[in-house]
């Protein structure tokens, strides 16, 4: 018989809270969120962090203190404090003046009191810099001129000079400002410094002539008036080059020793620098990617910062999320599930959300915000089923953060072929988010695309990469089609060959040198180590020696744990999957979990092959167990089991019962009953205005009666049943909604479709609430129809997602509410029990 998945989604209570119209965000109850037993055990870096920008640091303790309360009782695990330009009519707090340093100090102790972990900009607004810089100490355009590029976003206090990110000497003058500043009690408690995106407009520094000559092996003649001959492009690839290695040597190496030297760790965003990405993610302690837009990048553009991270030895990999995902306010927690799935599919473990802003409650709705954020704050209706995307988050992180990466393939990326391919203008060739040109538009990109269609682990590797300590986990190296390798990197893939690593090139053998003039004795050794690798030529993923693939439609990543594998997968494809998985490594026991409510049961498996039943959209952690699991028993009681799982132990420890099965349920699901006879009452809104109730034979989104009120209504109806579980399907809602059965929390629907598994429901008359929360879209389109001057920023005051002014009042209405039709379907006798596991 087919079957289908089950949907078991997240839950939570209401409690009241002051300042909000619609109290405290929901807690999780049973099959939801993280419970307190569950949250106990989260770490607070496995929960979801956020970027706190504090406009003009105008900030007092006391809302500090609440906001921050507030945030861990959403479930966040730490912040990312970014000060940034101020707000119109409050003044600001300087940059490193004493009382900016009495509020910092007031959110490192409570952070710490809280159990939140704490991140900083070393600066105001970004890029680094400050008023301290001189001109001659900033940017330089390619003739050597100064080029006057200023702080981005600073507040009072931070604005100046940006630094030269290929100058030491800028380095140098940048800490000096921070050396006494940072050496401060306040910050000692704090975990990392951040250094975002480049956005740097130099093209030049200083050293350049000296290091040229240094690295190139001759001097430095000038830029070519044209790029259209051999020599030009040589050239100006080795320029592109030495810029590539100024900034990892002499400006992001210094940053990370010197924040090591104060205590902190380094956290570092990569890409859109003009180097080597993989070195530059590598060199920081966090390496951090990005989504942007709201067509997400591909996920083997995030690989190159979990690869930096794997092969180096880094335990974790984090991501600016959500930038600009949507219009303001339009964004839901579903969209940004499926954002965060793309992303833990990459390898990403720490998911930083952008982000939230500190806005006090009472300057009302919507407060202070920033411009490219999903506006994560307390007064955004979506704050009250929030926890339930940061449970979600936590559970799938806190199981990508066990072991190590299982990994196929090492993919060799060729740098040099970067600097020679692009097109002479723009002079200094940005490995940007915006533009992938450089990267898909390499014989490389085509190969790690069709490394990851075909299921294959692969992590990428640099020429610095591959000639330090490569991990024993890497068995196979693949070099696909290019130009140039460098000859060391050639020799240590033959001494490498020799070690016993499989080393294989794809479609060609590398076809020069990258040095403008090699000395014959480099040609001739380069030619040997050609013919040397005739014979390791390869064209398609089926000839990677050793490699053992995993057909399926789904998506997933793999790690390797004590005892055993676990993966996460998603379907990412327009039909529900339904099939018998073989993975790559043996094993005993199997035990699948729902990252959405928590739950687990032990799928079927038969021959080697696990059951996988995923609609469009869904997601589960799969652990998989080299070795039967011990069972605890009276006599051993219910400790971990050495050599299992920690995922899996965990929850076959958790006490004495055995662990259920997963439920299947028919693909021929019975007929649906639908519910009718609805009562509408508005709850909270985002102004303390509530329209007048309604009563409705079948649901109606509120929006129809009232297209500017934004917030929570409750939907209500009753109803009889027969006894045994139910599938509760609620059409369409906008945008999510908690169940509540006869005044007890069931769970938060946020997903699409609309679900919710009602378990063990007893006979009798029963009675359903919806508690449904829509986008604040509608709200602010008011806002802006009427004239409210909430627009009160400055420097950016604002713009929309399409990078115009905002005027909301332009905007469409938003559907809000709940249209549906809501059904419920019987699905057999009372399910077996399934508890939540850690």
């Amino acid at each position: 018989m087919h079957t289908r998945p089950v949907g078991l989604l997240s839950g939570g209570s209401a409690v009241s809270g002051p300042g909000r119209p619609w109290g405290a965000p929901a807690r999780v109850g049973r099959g939801g969120g993280a419970g307190a037993g569950e949250e106990a055990r989260l770490s607070a870096a496995a929960r979801p962090w956020t970027r706190w920008w504090i406009h003009g640091f105008s900030a007092v303790e006391s809302t500090l203190t609440a906001l921050l309360e507030a945030y861990r009782q959403a479930g966040f695990g730490g912040v990312e404090v970014t000060p940034i330009y101020g707000v119109r009519g409050v003044a600001p707090v300087p940059f490193l003046a004493e009382r900016w340093f009495e509020l910092f100090g007031h959110i490192a102790a409570e952070c710490e009191r809280l159990g939140l972990g704490l991140d900083f900009v070393p600066g105001c607004g970004w890029k680094f810099g400050g008023p301290h810089l001189t001109l001659a100490e900033g940017g330089m355009d390619a003739a050597g001129n100064a080029t006057g590029e200023r702080v981005k976003r600073a507040g009072a206090g931070g604005e100046g000079f940006a630094c030269n990110p290929f100058s030491a000497r800028s380095f140098a003058a940048w800490r000096g400002r921070f050396d006494e500043a940072l050496s401060r009690p306040v910050f000692r408690t704090c975990r990392a410094q951040f250094h975002d995106s480049f956005e740097y407009a130099s093209q030049r520094a200083p050293e350049l002539e000296t290091a040229f000559r240094q690295r190139r092996g001759y001097a430095f003649p000038g830029l070519p008036a044209t790029a259209a001959d051999e020599a030009s492009k040589r050239l100006l690839a080795d320029y592109r080059q030495t810029l590539a290695d100024l900034h990892l040597e002499d400006f992001i190496r210094p940053w990370v020793a010197w924040a090591h030297g104060l205590g902190h760790l380094a956290r570092n965003q990569a890409h859109g620098c003009p180097a080597n990405i993989l070195d530059v993610y590598a060199a920081a302690d966090i390496p951090e990617t990005e989504t942007y837009g709201p067509d997400p990048v591909p996920p083997t553009f995030h690989a190159f910062a979990a690869s930096a991270a794997h092969v180096t030895g880094k335990p974790l990999v984090s991501s600016e999320s959500l930038t600009w995902l949507g219009e303001h306010y339009h964004v839901t927690l579903e969209a940004m599930r499926r954002t965060l799935d793309r992303l833990f599919l990459a390898g990403v473990n720490h998911v930083f959300y952008h982000g939230t802003a500190y806005s006090p409650p009472e300057e009302g709705f919507p407060g202070r915000v920033f411009y490219a954020a999903c506006h994560l704050e307390p007064g955004n209706p979506l704050w009250r089923h929030l926890p339930a995307l940061n449970a979600y988050v936590s559970r799938v992180q806190a199981m990508l953060r066990e072991g190590r990466p299982d990994t196929d393939v090492l993919l060799y990326w060729p740098e040099y072929d970067v600097w020679y391919e692009a097109p002479p203008a723009p002079l200094i060739r940005q490995l940007g988010i915006h533009r992938l040109d450089w990267f898909e538009g390499q014989f490389f990109g085509g190969v790690a695309a069709a490394l990851r269609a075909h299921r294959v682990q692969a992590d990428f590797v640099s020429d610095r990469m591959l000639a330090g300590d490569l991990p024993a986990r890497y068995g196979v190296i693949v070099v696909p089609r290019c130009r140039f390798l460098p000859l060391a990197t050639f020799l240590r893939l033959e001494a490498l060959a020799g070690a016993g690593r499989e080393v294989v090139f794809w479609e060609a053998l590398p076809g020069d040198l990258p040095e403008r003039a090699a000395p014959p004795r480099d040609a001739a050794e380069f030619g040997r180590l050609r013919d040397r690798f005739a014979d390791r030529v390869i064209h398609r993923v089926e000839e990677i020696p050793g490699l053992v693939l995993e057909p399926t439609p789904l998506s997933f990543v793999r790690r390797s744990v004590a005892g055993g594998t676990a993966y996460f997968l998603v379907n990412e494809t327009e039909q529900p999957v339904d099939q018998s998985f073989r993975p790559a490594r043996p094993f005993a026991e199997a035990l699948l979990r729902d990252p959405l409510s928590g739950r687990y049961g032990r799928p079927d498996v038969r021959d080697g092959r696990v059951r996988l039943l995923l609609a469009p959209g869904e997601s589960c952690c799969l652990w998989l167990a080299e070795a039967a699991v011990p069972r605890p028993t009276p006599e051993t009681g219910a400790g971990a089991a050495p050599g299992v799982p920690p995922g899996l132990s965990a929850v076959v420890t958790a006490d004495s019962s055995a662990v259920p099965a997963w439920p299947y349920l028919p693909a021929d699901l019975p007929p649906a009953r639908e519910l009718r006879g609805w009562e509408v009452v508005f709850v909270a809104g985002t102004d303390g205005r509530l329209p007048r109730a309604f009563s409705c034979d079948r649901p109606e989104p509120w929006h129809l009666r009232d297209d500017g009120f934004a917030g929570m209504a409750s939907y209500e109806t009753g109803f009889a049943w027969e006894g045994g579980s139910a599938r509760l399907e609620l059409g369409e809602v906008h945008a999510s909604a908690e169940v509540f059965l006869d005044g007890l929390s069931r769970g938060i629907v946020f997903q699409t479709p609309a679900h919710l598994l009602l378990e063990d429901l007893p006979p009798g008359r029963h009675t359903l609430r919806l508690e449904v929360v829509s986008t604040a879209a509608n709200a602010v389109r008011r806002l802006d129809r009427e004239g409210v001057a909430w627009k009160r920023f400055e420097d950016v005051n604002m713009i929309g997602a399409g990078g115009r002014p905002l005027d909301a009042s332009r905007w469409q209405v938003e559907p809000a509410g709940l249209a549906g039709p809501v059904l419920l379907r019987a699905v057999g006798p009372p399910a077996m029990d399934r508890r939540t596991g850690a």
